[in-house]
């Protein structure tokens, strides 16, 4: 009952938070929220029934990832005591307390390789709502669920974004969903169901172009690269990539127009321009530069929990054009929490990158392998996708994401030649 009831959580984690939502004045209780206090709830009371043992289930491998998220929600919360704006303190402790107690979850929840396995296969039915949302918004220019003034601008250019307020944060979602999908086309047997996960792969990649997504865009790219250099150290996985490639070049082959556009689309929207005195990427530079001052002005403490905009608007010495938010994931958690954070956050990051490498490398069932090569080029991918969002920080869909992946770093390493399925 209570492992349903977090599959839900997982749906519904991936519809926009105004949605479906009761406001209780300081709080919106969305579909997604009210789920987790259920769980939280749930097992409170089985810990209740066990004399009070509340059960959390870690190995070797994910422990560090789990003490360095209990690690960093502490310290979110200690930095009220040098915070200057206070309800936006609380909404960022809010978002990582969300993130561990979901990394909390799924660990004692998701235990097996067909459990993950199920849970992205629900990713993806999402993947295929919103790439039917954006279709509809970017040939109708209609935007169900945007502000009118947001939609007819973004309606002008011909972005798509669906649920996620932004194009950004669209695009950014894209990029995972890719090789999401991979990982269910290699692991789905029937072959409507390939069809199926082919189509939205390609639909998934034009949509991404379309956002104009620059950082994602070139996320993609490496991690497109990162994919056959992996690949190409597994026999199996390799002549799938020939397969896929196949596929692709029957399509170029077949209307050659699309491969021109969507060329031009890449090389239009890959243009960094530095030295200019105005423009986004003038903007962003002096945001990071900015970053990096205030840093030096917390003594390498950073600024506290969800305080870089407040310091943006007030003691910003490089000018921003107004813009407040540090659109840099990497820059957010230096300034914000500081020096020791950032540098405990990386060797997350790449303990994490080896755990999974591991499992693809010595793991000889396809599940694993398929599983474990889509999260590696996903996290490779996200090292220059996560430069385009203004924050990543309350993207509840994210934290989600990154739980699944630490509880399948603490599953053990299988050899079996189950497929999985």
């Amino acid at each position: 009952m209570l492992k349903k009831i977090t599959y839900a959580s997982i749906i519904t984690s991936l519809i926009g938070a105004n949605l479906f939502s009761i406001n209780l004045g300081f709080f919106h209780l969305s579909l997604f929220r009210g789920i987790l206090i259920i769980i939280l709830l749930l097992m409170f009371l089985q810990a209740v029934l066990r004399n009070g043992k509340i059960q959390l289930r870690y190995s070797q491998e994910n422990k560090y990832s789990i003490q360095f998220f209990f690690f960093w929600l502490i310290y979110a919360i200690f930095t009220l005591g040098w915070v200057k704006d206070y309800i936006s303190w609380v909404k960022a402790v809010y978002f990582i307390a969300l993130g561990f107690i979901c990394i909390i979850i799924y660990a004692n929840y998701f235990r097996t390789t067909d459990d993950i396995l199920l849970v992205l296969r629900l990713f993806s039915l999402m993947i295929i709502v919103h790439n039917i949302i954006a279709w509809y918004e970017v040939t109708t220019g209609n935007y169900i669920f945007l502000p009118l003034d947001r939609a007819l601008r973004y309606a002008r250019s011909g972005y798509p974004v669906s649920m996620f307020y932004n194009t950004n944060d669209f695009a950014t979602f894209i990029l995972f969903s890719i090789f999401i999908l991979y990982i269910c086309l290699m692991n789905s047997k029937k072959n409507i169901g390939k069809l199926v996960y082919i189509s939205t792969i390609i639909s998934s990649i034009i949509l991404l172009i379309k956002t104009s997504s620059r950082a994602n865009i070139l996320g993609l790219i490496i991690a497109c690269i990162s994919f056959v250099f992996f690949s190409m150290k597994n026999k199996k996985v390799f002549r799938n990539i020939i397969i896929i490639l196949t596929v692709v070049f029957i399509i170029i082959a077949i209307t050659p127009g699309i491969m021109v556009n969507i060329s031009l689309s890449i090389e239009r929207n890959l243009k960094f321009n530095l030295a200019s005195n105005s423009g986004s990427d003038f903007i962003r530079l002096n945001l990071i530069k900015n970053g990096f001052y205030f840093l030096f002005k917390t003594y390498g403490f950073g600024t506290g929990a969800g305080n870089i905009e407040y310091w943006m608007d007030n003691y910003a010495i490089f000018d921003t054009k107004g813009i407040l938010n540090i659109h840099n994931w990497w820059m957010e958690i230096l300034t914000g929490y500081g020096i020791i954070i950032f540098i405990m956050y990386i060797i997350f990051y790449i303990k994490l990158f080896l755990s999974i490498y591991r499992k693809y490398k010595y793991c000889k069932n396809k599940t694993d392998m398929c599983i474990a090569l889509g999260i590696m080029c996903i996290m490779v991918g996200y090292v220059i996708g996560c430069l385009s969002s203004s924050s990543n920080i309350s993207s509840e869909w994210l934290w989600v994401f990154w739980a699944i992946v630490i509880s399948y770093q603490g599953m053990g390493i299988k050899t079996n030649k189950n497929m999985g399925e």
